[in-house]
């Protein structure tokens, strides 16, 4: 069917509400260039007006009638746009259509700060890795009390002091002489070298490069190991909803703690603004909306140095679809709908939405920048050559005691014979 120029330039009346970058005015936006598009097909002449309302809300029902922008459109046939999802009051008496573009709605989380210079020392290893640093040098005092009381062994104590001496940098004027002594230095002192040499270049790239705290990339990060929040989830309200299902612990106390405000002040900026400022809450928002606020570098979003305040999580919670919205039984809803169709298969939608995605090439460089750090703290992962070499020293110290002491012991009056 050839749709053709239909309607001799006639207007339709638009209501728009802004949400960069789906509408940041009358005359630019994604969601503008697809409705300017289908109106150059139809031959329509689309008259947008943009929303003066300062919150998210398109408007609520009472009685019979619409408040806000969807009394515009439910009264006075408009059409309206601006990132509007459908539910099912609002099916019961509009129309949406053919839907354009599926919006993911994701976390989004302080970004990681800059790990204050006086803990630049202890940033280089992981807790763990400190715990087995500490636990080192108090089992060597004990090994050195048990040992200096047992005249048996005390020849251990020569090696595991030279190890010492080497794990603190401190020069060794002594290299022991027996196989097992050899076995035990060699094992300890080699272990000591690399973590010291590891440490050592860990301290200086530290101290020439500045490093960043630990940046959240889970959702599952909100609970700790014993299923408590550390984290406190806000937003619009109804985005509460999705918590409200009972097959989760976990998904219930979201639920229940959810922060929301009153409706006459609730704006995604709002909760975005109180996520930048505060390092406990965590709010939810459209990626394409976070993405394109953080590539604006505003005050509310980005340091004065330019680094961002907020982190987008990659893993989505749901997606969305984005389209026009229209009074149920809309005479244009039949002709917009294969316009729309046409523009989908011909990929002029995604090209208008790309147009908007490289505004934010900048964010999503920064993105990367923070997910791939190329120095991180270090853990047990990237010493297990070292705890490896440590582990065989101990290993064949241990398999030789109990040969010399075999030997000695049970072999003894047989080898004089």
């Amino acid at each position: 069917m050839d749709i053709g120029n239909t309607f001799e330039n006639c207007t339709v009346n638009v209501i728009a509400k802004p949400y960069p970058p789906f509408v940041t005015s009358d005359g630019s936006g994604f969601e503008i260039e697809v409705l300017k598009t289908v109106g150059s097909i139809l031959n329509i002449n689309f008259n947008i007006t943009m929303s003066k309302d300062s919150v998210d809300s398109w408007g609520d029902k009472l009685g019979n009638s619409w408040t806000g922008n969807l009394n515009l459109v439910h009264e006075k046939l408009y059409l309206g746009i601006g990132n509007l999802d459908t539910n099912i009051e609002l099916l019961r008496d509009f129309d949406f259509s053919q839907f354009y573009h599926m919006e993911p709605l994701v976390y989004v989380v302080p970004a990681a700060k800059f790990v204050p210079k006086w803990r630049v020392l202890s940033a280089i290893f992981t807790i763990e890795m400190w715990a087995i640093c500490f636990a080192v040098l108090i089992i060597f005092g004990f090994i050195f009390y048990c040992t200096s009381r047992s005249k048996g062994i005390t020849r251990i104590q020569d090696p595991l002091l030279y190890s010492l001496q080497v794990i603190i940098g401190h020069a060794v004027d002594r290299h022991p002489v027996h196989d097992i002594q050899r076995i035990f230095f060699v094992s300890l002192s080699i272990f000591s070298i690399i973590l010291s040499s590891i440490y050592t270049c860990s301290l200086i790239y530290y101290l020439k490069n500045p490093i960043k705290q630990h940046q959240i990339k889970s959702s599952q990060e909100i609970f700790d190991v014993f299923g408590n929040m550390r984290y406190t989830v806000g937003g619009i309200a109804k985005y509460r909803m999705l918590y409200n299902v009972s097959y989760s612990d976990e998904i219930q106390k979201i639920f229940e703690t959810y922060e929301t405000i009153s409706e006459e002040n609730e704006t995604v900026e709002y909760w975005l603004n109180l996520v930048s400022n505060r390092e406990d809450l965590w709010t939810i928002s459209s990626e394409f909306f976070v993405k394109y606020l953080l590539a604006l570098n505003s005050n509310s979003t980005t340091y004065p140095d330019g680094q961002p305040k907020l982190f987008p999580l990659h893993q989505q919670l749901l997606s969305y679809p984005v389209s026009l919205i229209m009074r149920k039984g809309h005479p244009l809803l039949r002709k917009i709908n294969p316009v729309i169709t046409r523009l989908l298969c011909g990929g002029l939608v995604i090209k208008f939405c790309e147009k908007y995605l490289s505004e934010i090439g900048k964010d999503d460089s920064m993105d990367n920048m923070q997910n791939t750090t190329p120095f991180e703290a270090l853990s047990l992962e990237h010493l297990q050559g070292a705890f490896a070499i440590l582990t065989i020293g101990y290993v064949s110290g241990g398999i030789t005691m109990l040969l010399e002491f075999f030997m000695k012991t049970f072999l003894a009056e047989y080898i004089k014979i």
